[in-house]
């Protein structure tokens, strides 16, 4: 082979090497912003919340996403289960009520009324359960006659049924401990900035609590997906709607979106 055919034979290569090199970076630019758009999904759709829609805008798109949820629930007709109300949301923020007494609400259960015993001898054992109606003797007895009657022949339905409410019930409770969290978060940041009297680094600060605020949104995404999936497991062994289980996610990450957008809009 002469020696020009050689050197071009070189420069050739060296081009289609260049290409390779450009196009694999290409490639790597492309799927990082792919991933960027994937994982700040939902913050971009709280920017555009904030940037495109008033408060009281906002207020109405998080009651259609309520009433989207509702509309999930109708299809379990069976599956008795409400939110907790603001009164026993703080008492779970502060503690005083326990997630498996928050669960009990949520089904609409009976929850002993936690007090200290009183001069007489009195313990929690001895007192009426909140939410429990006042039922004679003879008829709580003709009633668990009743209960166990129809629970003989409806063991595998009501098992499902049970799942199925405790899975919604968990997702209910999830949310509000996330609120509750997320609530207790910002108002660590605020008395942070208080207590350094002026001479704060407020972006140090911001950087600080949006790293623990995405921390605590990444565990109750973890934690939704772990309840999505096991109802998932539900819905296909029964023979139930499986799309529901996107339709949970889909009003989850909106109501998401809407409330960060509140709190960028407050804090920002």
């Amino acid at each position: 082979m002469c020696r020009t055919c050689e050197v071009m034979a070189v420069k050739k290569k060296k081009r289609r090497i260049a290409w390779i090199v450009v196009i694999a970076f290409l490639v790597v630019l492309v799927s990082a912003a792919a991933v960027f758009v994937y994982t700040q999904a939902n913050n971009i759709k709280a920017l555009n919340y904030v940037r495109k829609y008033s408060p009281q805008q906002r207020q109405e798109f998080l009651a259609d996403n309520e009433n989207q949820v509702q509309k999930i629930l109708e299809k379990f007709p069976e599956v008795k289960v409400s939110p907790l109300n603001k009164e026993q949301e703080s008492l779970l923020k502060n503690g005083e009520l326990s997630e498996d007494d928050a669960m009990k609400l949520i089904m609409g259960e009976s929850v002993v009324e936690k007090t200290e015993p009183s001069q007489t001898g009195e313990t929690e054992a001895d007192k009426v359960p909140m939410n429990a109606e006042a039922i004679p003797n003879e008829e709580k007895d003709e009633k668990r006659i009743s209960d166990s009657d129809t629970d003989v022949s409806n063991t595998g339905s009501d098992s499902s049924t049970r799942q199925i409410q405790e899975l919604f019930a968990r997702i209910y409770l999830l949310r509000s401990r996330f609120s509750g969290e997320l609530d207790g978060l910002i108002e660590q940041a605020k008395q942070e900035y208080i207590s350094q009297s002026g001479a704060v680094d407020k972006t140090a600060l911001g950087k600080k609590y949006l790293g623990k605020g995405t921390a605590l949104e990444k565990q109750c995404d973890s934690e939704m997906e772990d309840l999505l999936s096991q109802l998932q497991v539900v819905l296909k062994n029964t023979g139930g709607d499986m799309a529901v289980v996107d339709e949970i996610r889909r009003t989850y990450n909106n109501e998401k979106s809407i409330k960060k957008a509140a709190i960028l809009d407050r804090y920002l």
